[in-house]
């Protein structure tokens, strides 16, 4: 099993407060994912490719065919970028964090 694996089953899925997690590396390229997230490879590589788009930024994401209007990406501590979703009528949306270590892993 590997590393991004285990943290999904370990600390995202198995803290019972996250229903579907997956990590993606720079090419959207999926490292970890919980059983029960039927990501596919566009979507991946979309949400991946929507950090890099600034002079139009996107302003939806789908994931699972599901359609999520989105917010700009924002900052968080340590200028981390993030991206979050307004939620769903049936109470679903989600975050996308970029991690300090794949930021200096990047550069």
């Amino acid at each position: 099993m590997s590393e991004s694996q285990s943290y999904v089953d370990d600390y995202l899925i198995g803290t019972g407060n996250v229903t579907k997690a997956a990590i993606l590396d720079f090419d959207g390229k999926i490292l970890g994912i919980s059983d029960n997230f039927d990501l596919s490879d566009f979507e991946a590589k979309t949400a991946v490719a929507s950090f890099n788009i600034t002079s139009n930024p996107v302003t939806e994401l789908y994931f699972e065919s599901t359609q999520y209007n989105v917010f700009p990406v924002s900052y968080e501590k340590d200028n981390i970028p993030c991206i979050e979703s307004e939620k769903t009528a049936n109470g679903e949306g989600f975050h996308i964090h970029m991690t300090a270590d794949s930021i200096n892993k990047k550069l």
